[in-house]
């Protein structure tokens, strides 16, 4: 599943695989309460003590692959900050807070659990068909099954055996990209004229909260470039230039990262940056503000204004602005992503600066 293109489909089978996998662990949870109330089936005179060994270690393997995969699963859409709702009905309330590294974790641990319920199901059906053929036993018969349901279920396990190796191969080709810093923004050479900023990257931020069937996804940008001149005595000759590496976006998640930076939504290929430029500012109180400019995304212009709040001094200046862009307007969401009953058409920008003023 993992491997389908990004669409809206996807996004309902995703829907789909956690309530399901919700599902499991409730009946699980209840099969293992209901396993020490019910009376036991002893196993059969002609078991040897290795064959109950095993019989034991397989049952125990599928128990943890049954309640570790959604749990993990669970753990993993709160880490990365994905909607997990049951059948839509209601959101599964959430365990941790966003967090990427807990995320690719969780993520790992994921497919382990998977390979264990894969590991443990082929164990079970190899044994019993073991039984049924070699030994002639009645064993298949007491688990309820038919040599012929056997049979397929080996057939069907091979499907996400092969998914599942695919998946890990790919991802050992994968090189994870080099860290990013503004170290080298922060240190580039340039002429600083009078009431030019020089902006702190390391403790600056522009971000974005969009939704994800009503669930709020957030998400920055790492790499951006910002040229701002500005005295709140002297508006008429203030002046902002912001540029962003559209490829540098950060959602806590990789996969939804290139997604985002896709021909169906920004493009980054064919427009690797986001740019915007003031025009004019307009004073509202002592130190608040609003920016009126051009904004470009994806090739699409648009005049936006937007209020931000100054604070500090010009050893220390903070902005701080919060407002709502439609992504349609830029014609991000292209096709079947023009629907916003999946992803949400507005975004929230917040931009944070910290900045100073060479005396």
């Amino acid at each position: 599943m993992a491997e389908m293109a990004f669409s809206p489909f996807k996004l309902e089978l995703y829907t789909y695989h956690k309530s399901f996998g919700m599902i499991i662990l409730g009946l699980t949870v209840l099969r293992v309460i209901w396993k020490h109330i019910d009376v036991r089936i002893k196993p059969l005179d002609t078991h040897t003590r290795l064959e109950h060994f095993l019989s034991k270690f397989i049952h125990i393997l599928l128990y943890i692959g049954l309640i570790g995969m959604p749990i993990s699963g669970w753990l993993m859409s709160n880490a990365g900050e994905f909607p997990n709702s049951f059948f839509g009905l209601f959101e599964f309330p959430h365990l941790v807070e966003k967090n990427e590294e807990l995320f690719k974790l969780t993520r790992s641990v994921h497919s382990i659990f998977a390979y264990m319920l894969i590991l443990a199901i082929g164990l079970h059906i190899v044994g019993a068909l073991k039984h049924h053929i070699i030994d002639k036993d009645n064993t298949l018969k007491r688990m309820g099954g038919k040599i012929v349901l056997a049979v397929i279920g080996i057939a069907i396990l091979c499907v996400p055996v092969y998914f599942i190796v695919l998946e890990t191969f790919e991802k050992l080709e994968t090189t994870s990209q080099a860290t990013q810093t503004h170290t080298k923004l922060s240190s580039k050479t340039t002429t600083h004229t009078d009431n030019q900023w020089i902006i702190d990257y390391q403790n600056s931020k522009i971000a974005f909260i969009f939704t994800q069937y009503g669930e709020n996804i957030s998400g920055h940008f790492d790499q951006w470039d910002a040229t701002v001149i500005f005295d709140k005595e002297d508006l008429e000759n203030s002046s902002a230039a912001i540029s962003i590496d559209i490829a540098s976006i950060k959602t806590g998640s990789d996969d939804r990262d290139q997604q985002a930076i896709s021909t169906e939504w920004f493009s980054q290929a064919d427009f690797p940056k986001a740019h915007f430029k003031s025009t004019h500012f307009e004073k509202t109180s002592e130190n608040s503000f609003i920016i009126h400019g051009d904004l470009n995304l994806r090739g699409i212009t648009q005049n936006i204004s937007f209020p931000f709040k100054l604070q500090g001094d010009k050893a220390k200046t903070v902005v701080n602005a919060e407002f709502p862009l439609s992504r349609l307007h830029f014609g991000i969401g292209q096709g079947q992503w023009k629907e916003t009953n999946a992803i949400g058409d507005q975004v929230d920008i917040s931009i944070h600066l910290t900045a100073h003023q060479e005396n």
